[in-house]
C-alpha cells in the first residue's frame, strides 16, 4: 500500500469527454463540443500547402542516432495567424468563425505548434482532418499557459483544418499564431494503435502488466510517454523530501525543450500481450528546472494539475551512488505501450553514468530515451540517454547517474534540506494522514522502580518511520517495544508479553539522561493502519524490573 500524504490535497476538476485517438487525447487538454462547421454550411476555407520535406535526410539522421528520441516529425516554419491567413465568416447567431486548412503532400500526420496562443473566454478552437474522423478540441482560454504557447496532438493524413469559433459577445478573440507545423515523415499511427499495434522490432519486449511486472505497479505509474519536438521519449515522476506532491518529471536532455510537451499517463496494455492501452489521460506543458547536456538529463515541473483520476505516482530515489545488485527499467520503446526490462546483475560505473552490460529480459529502443533506471529497492537512480541495446543485441546501455546530477537538482528533490541520500516514493492522491498523537508523562503507568515515563507518537517524515520517544527511564536502561494488532495483556516480569499478533519486536537503550528515540520501521502493508504497541523497559539497576505500557495506538505515516 502506498504511504499517505502528510498534508491534504486540493481536489481536481474533470473536464469534458474527448475522442480516443492513437495519440493521447485528454480531459485536461480538451473540453469537448463540436465546431460550428458541423452545423452550419460554410464556404471552403483558405488552404495553404507546406513546402516539400526531404524525408530521406531525416531518415538518414535517425540512423545516426541509434538510441535517442523516436523521431517522426520534421518542423516547417509557418508564422501565420488570424490577421494574415485563413477565412472569416459570420454565423447565424451573430458570432464569427475563422478557418485555415494546411496541407502537405506525402505527410503521414500534421500538427501545429502555436507560438502565440492566448484565447479570450468563450472562444473555442477545433482541429480536424478532411473526413472529420479525427476531431480535437475544444481548446479554449483554460489551455492558455504563462508562456502563451501550445501544441496539439498529431492528426493523421495530409491535411488539417483549424477552426476558431467566436461567440457574439466577444469582439477580440485574442491571439492565435501557428509558429510551425510538424510534418509526419514516419507513420507513428502504425506503432501507436490503441491496442499497442504490431511491432516486429519490439518482439523481445515485455508488457509492464505481464507477470514479470508484478510488484512494480507504483513505479509503472510514475512512468509516462512524452511527445515533444516531433519525437517520442519516456520519463518519470519523482518524489521530494518535503513530500508535498510536487509534479517533478525527469527525462533525457536530448528529448528537447518540454515547455509545450504532452505527457501521456497509463499508456499500457491492460493485460500481458493483450488488452487495450488507454490514450485519454494526458496533460500539456511544463517549466524547466535544471538540465545538462553532458549528463543528458532534464528536470521539469509539469504545470497543469494532474487529475487524481490518472493515479500517478512519485517515484523514490537514491543518490548515494551505491551499486545495486540488479536493476529494472520501465519505458515506451518506439512509443509503444509501456514495457519493463530487467538486468539481473549489477550495473557498472562509467564516468557520470550507470552502464548496463546486458539486459536479461527486454531491452531499450529509440523512444525509451529518458526512461528511469530503478535499483533493487525500486528507487530511481538514473535516466537513459544512449547505448547500443536492441532486440537481438541486449548489450551496453547508459543511464546518467542521479549521484552525478545531484548538485544541480538538489534544491528540487531535497527542498527540505534534509541531506537524505535516499527516499521512498509517494502516492500524491492518498488520503491525508491524521495529526500526530502525543502521550504525556505518566499516561502509560509505571512500575518496578523505573519511574514515570513520557511517550510521544511522532510520525517522522524525514526517515519514513513511525518514531516514539521515551523519557524518565534510568540512564543506560534497556527496553523493548512490542508492536502488534491488538493488546491482550500487559507485560509481566520475565518479558512475558501477549500483544495479540506480534508484528515487530524492537530493542533499545536509553542515553545518559534516561531518554531514547525509537524508530519503528513501517512496512507497506502497515502504512495507513492503526496498530497497538506496548513498551517494556528493563533496568539492570533495579534487578530486571519492567515498565509496562497500557496499549498505545497510533496511525503510521511516512
Amino acid at each position: 500500500m502506498r504511504p499517505c500524504l502528510p498534508v491534504p490535497r486540493l481536489p481536481v476538476l474533470a473536464a469534458g469527454l474527448v475522442a480516443a485517438l492513437a495519440f493521447p487525447a485528454s480531459a485536461q487538454i480538451e473540453y469537448g463540443g463540436e465546431p460550428a462547421s458541423a452545423f452550419v454550411a460554410l464556404a471552403p476555407a483558405e488552404s495553404i500547402e507546406l513546402p516539400p520535406v526531404d524525408v530521406r535526410v531525416h531518415l538518414l539522421e535517425d540512423l545516426r542516432l541509434p538510441k535517442a528520441a523516436f523521431r517522426f516529425g520534421a518542423p516547417v516554419e509557418l508564422g501565420l495567424g488570424l490577421e494574415d491567413a485563413g477565412t472569416w465568416e459570420p454565423l447565424p447567431n451573430g458570432g464569427r468563425v475563422w478557418r485555415l486548412r494546411v496541407t502537405a503532400e506525402n505527410a503521414y500526420s500534421l500538427h501545429a505548434e502555436f507560438s502565440a496562443f492566448d484565447l479570450r473566454d468563450g472562444v473555442e478552437l477545433y482541429v480536424y482532418d478532411d473526413t472529420r474522423e479525427n476531431v480535437l478540441g475544444q481548446y479554449n482560454a483554460l489551455n492558455v499557459k504563462a508562456n502563451r504557447e501550445f501544441q496539439h496532438l498529431p492528426i493523421p493524413g495530409t491535411a488539417v483544418t483549424y477552426e476558431l469559433v467566436v461567440p457574439p459577445a466577444v469582439e477580440d478573440p485574442g491571439t492565435l499564431t501557428i509558429g510551425r507545423m510538424w510534418f509526419g515523415y514516419r507513420d507513428v499511427f502504425v506503432h501507436l494503435k490503441a491496442g499497442g499495434g504490431t511491432q516486429t522490432k519490439g518482439s523481445c519486449e515485455t508488457d509492464v502488466n505481464c507477470p514479470a511486472g508484478a510488484g512494480w505497479e507504483d513505479q509503472r505509474d510514475a512512468v509516462m510517454r512524452l511527445l515533444s519536438n516531433g519525437a517520442l521519449c519516456t520519463g518519470s515522476m519523482l518524489n521530494n523530501t518535503s513530500l508535498d506532491g510536487d509534479q517533478l518529471f525527469i527525462t533525457a536532455n536530448h528529448c528537447g525543450n518540454l515547455n509545450n510537451a504532452v505527457f501521456l499517463f497509463n499508456y499500457q496494455r491492460s493485460g500481458c500481450g493483450n488488452g487495450s492501452a488507454p490514450t485519454n489521460q494526458s496533460v500539456q506543458g511544463s517549466t524547466q528546472l535544471a538540465t545538462s547536456s553532458g549528463i543528458d538529463y532534464r528536470l521539469v515541473r509539469i504545470t497543469p494539475t494532474i487529475p487524481s483520476s490518472y493515479g500517478h505516482y512519485l517515484a523514490g530515489w537514491d543518490r548515494s551512488g551505491t551499486t545495486p545488485p540488479n536493476t529494472a527499467t520501465i519505458h515506451h520503446p518506439q512509443g509503444l505501450p509501456k514495457k519493463i526490462s530487467f538486468d539481473n546483475n549489477s550495473p557498472g560505473k562509467s564516468g557520470t553514468d550507470w552502464r548496463i552490460f546486458q539486459w536479461d529480459l527486454g531491452v531499450t529502443q529509440p523512444g525509451s530515451s529518458g526512461c528511469p533506471l530503478y535499483d533493487h529497492n525500486h528507487r530511481f537512480i538514473g535516466q537513459l540517454w544512449g547505448g547500443a541495446a536492441a532486440c537481438g543485441f541486449p548489450f551496453d546501455d547508459y543511464y546518467g547517474r542521479l549521484q552525478s546530477e545531484w548538485s544541480q537538482v538538489q534544491s528540487f528533490l531535497d527542498p527540505a534540506g534534509t541531506g537524505q541520500t535516499a527516499i521512498d516514493g509517494l502516492d500524491p492522491n492518498a488520503p491525508p494522514c491524521p495529526s500526530p498523537t502525543t502521550y504525556g508523562a505518566g499516561e502509560l503507568g509505571s512500575s518496578g522502580g523505573i519511574g514515570t515515563t513520557g511517550w510521544s507518537g511522532v510520525p517522522s517524515a524525514s526517515t519514513g518511520n513511525f518514531a516514539i520517544t521515551a523519557s524518565g527511564f534510568s540512564p543506560n536502561a534497556f527496553g523493548v517495544v512490542f508492536l502488534g494488532t491488538t493488546q491482550t495483556s500487559v507485560p509481566t516480569p520475565g518479558f512475558t508479553v501477549l500483544v495479540g499478533n506480534v508484528l515487530q519486536r524492537i530493542y533499545f537503550q536509553t542515553d545518559a539522561s534516561g531518554a531514547a528515540s525509537i524508530p519503528i520501521p513501517v512496512t507497506a502493508a502497515q502504512v495507513g493502519f492503526t496498530r497497538t504497541f506496548q513498551c517494556v523497559g528493563r533496568d539492570p539497576g533495579f534487578g530486571g524490573n519492567l515498565q509496562g505500557g497500557n496499549g498505545v495506538q497510533a496511525t503510521f505515516c511516512p
